[in-house]
């Protein structure tokens, strides 16, 4: 890592422990390093990945008023918004946290900040980034549930595989709650085993 990447990683570190829960920030790093991995086996800057992992859920804490409010006074444009305010509000925290990396100047590169925005619904034709801190999220260790380790496995050798892997497990988590998939979701999934 180079010294001023090291640094900002290092300071934003240090800022993150403050503002987020002891389990957030575990997750935060935990998928930060995840992501380095996959990055260096894939393709992604090292670098670019470990910092897009430690930010990407920056507003996650957040109050759902709060990023309603911030995505307002932004103008974010959110696909499905009135889905997301009905049923999980909560979700606007990629959008956000991409909003402030790039607003605070922390990341620069649009595909870093694609790939933050998209790490929880995705978004059609992924690019590598994104895909990659899809699969990181999702399968970081120190997530309990036992397929997150198995994604690992598929996914440090096989990205495409991982990600399908993980956008099935996450379609697959919704359904048995009974809870409601994002418009956008379905259209991943259709775009990833049909080509639609």
């Amino acid at each position: 890592m180079g010294k001023n990447n090291k640094a900002l990683f290092q300071k934003l570190s240090r800022k993150l422990m403050d503002r987020q829960s002891a389990s957030r920030y575990r997750h935060s790093l935990s998928v930060a390093e995840w992501a380095a991995q996959l990055g260096r086996a894939h393709g992604w800057s090292v670098e670019r990945a470990r910092l897009a992992g430690l930010l990407h859920d920056y507003a996650k804490e957040w109050s759902p008023k709060k990023l309603k409010k911030y995505v307002k006074k932004r103008r974010l444009s959110i696909p499905n918004l009135s889905f997301i305010l009905k049923t999980s509000p909560n979700m606007l925290h990629a959008y956000v946290s991409a909003e402030v990396a790039k607003q605070k100047k922390w990341i620069t590169n649009k595909k870093d900040l694609r790939a933050i925005s998209s790490h929880t619904l995705g978004r059609k034709k992924m690019g590598l980034e994104e895909k990659i801190l899809f699969v990181a999220d999702f399968s970081a260790p120190g997530r309990a549930y036992s397929s997150a380790a198995m994604i690992r496995k598929i996914a440090i050798k096989n990205l495409e595989q991982g990600f399908r892997e993980t956008l099935a497990r996450k379609i697959g988590w919704h359904l048995l709650k009974s809870k409601p998939l994002h418009p956008l979701v379905i259209q991943v999934w259709n775009q990833v085993v049909g080509g639609c």
